[in-house]
């Protein structure tokens, strides 16, 4: 409840002419769940009238806003506002606007396979080479890099948050599929792409190249953020393979995408060092930089 008070008028001020007060004008005061908030002295233009219309005004919005069922249509849910008159700015709620949340804490995407950091002796294979992208992702990713392991591997997703406590509100959603036509000039096998969630805000992408995917897999179905099998490292020859540019042998071409910032890239690997299946590869959210490099 609001209770809305007044304080008398000063001396200059009694004079009235057309409803109007002179001199200083006048300030209010609202105490509002046991606070005052005091308002400065509004201009001497400003009369009662349209003091009381802009109270009720507030009023009737702050009750609607209050009593809207959560999660009506076009409104957000107003228990999620902190209407704090202090010294801090007070949250504004606007119709139709999800406040801001929370934001995602560092979440780091595994190696799908048992591998090396791209090819021995060939620094293009990796994200510090500047290792190519595939170009047909939708939305364009930031990063890849060649993991090369034999024909027929499984390839497994693997993500999970730096504090474990945070790993239950991550989820994970097929978002792309591209059959046998992963390279930019056609063939190359097939290409999954993993949207990453946490608390239902979408923070980055990964996707797998160079696959014979799983055919189960489909477009907006949600799949285990930890061991979801998305297919095979496929074993392509002729045209098919896309081309020399495009296919050096049976890999898993893995490319990553943050939403906010760039991504990153585990700084500890180095051309040709081993990595395990499961192992950190890079992070789609944290301390990331507005340019893509190395995790800090």
């Amino acid at each position: 409840m609001f209770h809305i008070s007044t304080p008398p008028l000063c001396h200059e001020a009694k004079g009235l002419s057309r409803g109007r007060y002179r001199g200083a004008g006048f300030g209010f005061s609202i105490a509002h769940e046991g606070r005052n908030v005091d308002f400065p002295r509004l201009p001497p233009e400003f009369t009662r009238r349209h003091l009381a219309i802009s109270l009720l005004l507030f009023v009737v919005v702050y009750t609607f806003a209050a009593t809207a069922p959560p999660g009506a249509a076009g409104f957000a849910d107003p228990s999620d506002y902190d209407f704090d008159f202090g010294e801090e700015r007070a949250a504004l709620w606007v119709p139709g606007r999800v406040p801001t949340t929370t934001p995602a804490p560092p979440i780091w995407v595994g190696s799908p396979v048992a591998t090396t950091w791209g090819n021995a002796g060939r620094p293009g294979s990796t994200p510090a080479g500047g290792h190519h992208l595939l170009g047909k992702t939708t939305p364009s990713n930031e990063w890849a890099v060649d993991l090369p392991v034999g024909a027929g591997a499984a390839v497994l997703l693997y993500v999970a948050a730096a504090d474990p406590a945070n790993d239950a509100a991550i989820t994970t959603t097929i978002t792309q599929i591209n059959d046998d036509d992963a390279c930019i000039k056609g063939g190359g096998g097939d290409f999954v792409t993993v949207g990453i969630f946490f608390r239902t805000a979408l923070v980055g992408h990964v996707t797998y190249a160079h696959l014979d995917r799983d055919p189960s897999l489909t477009v907006g179905a949600s799949v285990p953020r930890w061991g979801a099998n998305l297919g095979k490292v496929a074993n392509l020859r002729g045209r098919a393979t896309g081309g020399s540019s495009c296919w050096t042998g049976p890999h898993v071409h893995l490319e990553m995408r943050a939403q906010s910032q760039a991504a990153c890239w585990n700084r500890g690997h180095s051309v040709g060092r081993k990595v395990r299946q499961s192992d950190s590869l890079g992070f789609v959210s944290g301390a990331l930089g507005a340019a893509v490099a190395p995790c800090p």
